[in-house]
């Protein structure tokens, strides 16, 4: 299967407890790695819409974000943000992550970390899938009501059904949300 996310901030205290109320990230890694896994397969396909983590230029930080994304199921692939760190290369050399343009096109859908208002083929039912809204800010005040989008971003999903709860969105539940702002 296919699955969409983004804005993982691995490692990020202050996310941990604005996004999801938790106390730490080690409280949110508690939750969010045994739910990615229940959902996501090790032969699965995950596309990460951005913010891995914050620019953190120490060891461990750069141990802590191997050690998540190596406990996490399937194949990953980058579609990189602005805030994703330079030292990724020395991640992907670590990780089955690999790196893809910030914007790209899969099949029917438009990825990008950010939210775009147009792209190619818009008219002709093409969706678009990104994160860094985290659920609020402008996607509450109607960008997201516009036609064909969906923030797949992993604190935009922490209010929906509960299955979906701190996991990655499946190519059938982003284009069911995508397909509901036609």
């Amino acid at each position: 299967m296919i699955f969409f996310t983004g804005d993982l901030h691995i490692g990020g205290n202050r996310r941990a407890r604005d996004d999801y109320g938790l106390r730490s990230y080690a409280e949110f890694a508690e939750i969010f790695i045994p739910r990615w896994n229940t959902k996501v397969k090790p032969h699965d396909t995950v596309y990460i819409l951005g913010d891995i983590c914050k620019y953190y230029d120490s060891r461990h930080m750069r141990a802590l974000i191997i050690e998540t994304l190596n406990s996490l199921n399937g194949h990953k692939i980058l579609v990189p943000s602005l805030e994703d760190p330079p030292y990724l290369d020395l991640i992907y050399h670590y990780t089955n992550m690999e790196r893809k343009e910030s914007i790209i096109k899969f099949e029917n859908v438009v990825l990008c970390h950010y939210p775009i208002l147009k792209w190619e083929d818009i008219n002709k039912g093409v969706l678009h899938f990104h994160a860094h809204l985290h659920g609020f800010g402008a996607y509450q005040d109607g960008y997201n009501r516009m036609k064909h989008c969906v923030d797949v971003g992993l604190p935009a999903t922490k209010d929906l059904r509960n299955e979906m709860r701190l996991a990655p969105l499946s190519l059938k539940e982003a284009t069911y949300l995508a397909e509901k702002n036609r």
